[in-house]
């Protein structure tokens, strides 16, 4: 699935395809977006979303098996990524140069593949460095994470 330069109300592949699964590769690149969910969705393929302006992304449970690459976004209402994650070992997530106006929500996410987290701005902060009570949804990080040149709290309950 590719969607570019594109002003979408709201992107929901499962109401649109009925499938939990999703084997090809997303990109979506250059677009305006009011709403993404792709809450509870599994993507076997990498999944990358750049250069956009998102007002509310609701990735809970999301699992992004091939990958994850989310940069030079602007995430104005809504970030949320709690419960997901588990990309498989050699297929990363790369959060890289973008804009959160909102809480960014990692609450209880596992990853199984390596994460970088660098130079982003959290203007309302986020949890994703929260590893303070690990049976409270702390984060857990099996290949290891960087985390690089953030600005904002990163470590919030």
């Amino acid at each position: 699935m590719e969607i570019r330069n594109q002003q979408i109300t709201t992107l929901d592949p499962l109401s649109e395809n009925r499938k939990w699964e999703i084997d090809e590769e997303v990109i979506i690149d250059n677009c305006i977006i009011d709403r993404i969910s792709f809450s509870g969705l599994n993507f076997n393929s990498r999944v990358t979303i750049r250069n956009s302006i998102i007002n509310k992304a609701d990735l809970t449970g999301a699992f992004v098996k091939g990958g994850l690459v989310i940069s030079q976004c602007l995430f104005i209402e809504e970030f949320r990524f709690d419960s997901g994650g588990h990309n498989k070992k050699g297929n990363e997530v790369n959060i890289s140069g973008n804009i959160f106006m909102c809480f960014a929500d990692f609450l209880d996410s596992h990853f199984d593949g390596r994460v970088v987290i660098r130079n982003n701005i959290f203007q309302s902060g986020t949890c994703y460095l929260n590893m303070r009570n690990p049976n409270s949804g702390s984060c857990i990080y099996y290949d290891g994470i960087v985390s690089e040149n953030n600005i904002g709290k990163v470590d919030l309950d």
